[in-house]
């Protein structure tokens, strides 16, 4: 068996809190290319995720992903630590995902959230219908996932952009003003429409909660 000399952990290296994110990205702007490394072990799967909720079309999902790293390389000298690195993060991912659908507009998102943790008075899509994956009910899970599909599909970009951001991020809604360029009051507006269309979509279709 191979030793493997490793460095004692004490009281003092087990309690350091991990840099922030917006520590991790200046110090990428300053040329530290390690951190770049640590920004995306992050963020990959969020990101990911939220493109791959948002665009019409999956077959461009991968490149779209690409091209968010992409940009944030090209960008990093830009980058003012004056909001989370997340706020600029998304908004660099919604600008690629609307660049990429204004190249390709055909169809399908396949959407159902996890449920959130966080207090918030606003429900979420986990409000929604979401029978347990047994035999007897799979049948129904996949009819409720289909209709959900479909309403989503018919939403106004702007809810939907903010379903997607709400629900697929640690943005508040401040947070994702600051990303749509809208105040706060309008995100939750549109998130607002966006579950009451969603909940009239599903009833029309036979779904209640």
């Amino acid at each position: 068996m191979q030793n493997t000399v490793m460095e004692p952990i004490t009281e003092e290296s087990k309690d350091l809190p991990a840099c922030s994110d917006e520590e991790v990205m200046q110090r990428y702007a300053r040329g530290e290319a390690e951190a770049f490394e640590e920004l995306f072990q992050r963020h990959k799967q969020s990101v990911y995720a939220f493109i791959r909720l948002f665009l019409t079309a999956s077959d461009q999902v991968d490149d779209v992903f690409q091209t968010v790293f992409f940009r944030l390389i090209r960008n990093r000298g830009r980058y003012q630590p004056t909001a989370k690195f997340t706020t600029w993060l998304f908004t660099l991912t919604r600008s690629a995902c609307i660049d990429a659908m204004r190249q390709k507009k055909s169809a399908e998102i396949i959407l159902l959230f996890p449920g959130r943790e966080d207090g918030s008075e606003v429900p979420g899509i986990h409000d929604f219908p979401s029978p347990d994956r047994s035999p007897r009910e799979a049948s129904y899970l996949s009819e409720v996932r289909e209709a959900i599909d479909e309403v989503i599909q018919s939403l106004p970009m702007a809810q939907r952009e903010v379903l997607l951001l709400r629900e697929k991020t640690d943005l508040t809604f401040e947070e994702i003003g600051r990303v749509l360029g809208c105040p706060a009051n309008t995100v939750k507006s549109r998130m607002h429409y966006a579950l009451l269309a969603l909940r009239r979509g599903l009833k029309e279709r036979g779904i209640e909660g």
